[in-house]
């Protein structure tokens, strides 16, 4: 079986994933492929040799760079263990933010909730989705709540 995962921030960083597993399921090939900067092929290169019959034994990367928050989505969506915290697609109701802008805004550096409402307006109005906000936050830097 043969199948493709992507993780990108539109406009910028792009990784892509191609899995084939023999019929136990084990891992036959991995290919990791991206476009990016310096920092995001270089990522790529150290990872490469950990993804082939390791994928899901490998570690993750514990970095907050935008290349190490993309990896490490793709080695859980590869997993299928990639479950962020909020999965309607509106994060902040009152100023029509889209949860993926808030994503993309915490992937891009903005690391608070304040940063995060600065880049995307998402929680300035009522305040009621602060707590997603701060969610999705955590999840994607690997934070407990």
């Amino acid at each position: 079986m043969e199948y493709t995962i992507k993780v990108f921030i539109p406009g910028a960083d792009e990784l892509t994933l191609k899995i084939e597993k023999d019929t136990q399921g084990l891992v036959v090939s991995a290919g990791l492929q991206g476009i990016g900067g310096p920092e995001l092929l270089t990522l790529m290169q150290e990872w490469r040799p950990h993804l082939v019959d390791r994928i899901n034994k490998s570690i993750l990367p514990e970095g907050n760079s935008s290349g190490e928050m993309m990896l490490r989505e793709l080695i859980l969506r590869s997993r299928s263990q990639w479950n962020p915290p909020q999965i309607e697609e509106e994060l902040c109701h009152c100023r029509f933010v889209k949860r993926d802008r808030v994503d993309q805004s915490i992937l891009l550096g903005a690391h608070t909730p304040e940063k995060i409402s600065l880049w995307t307006t998402a929680s300035t109005a009522c305040g009621s989705c602060r707590k997603d906000v701060i969610e999705l936050l955590q999840y994607r830097l690997q934070k407990p709540a």
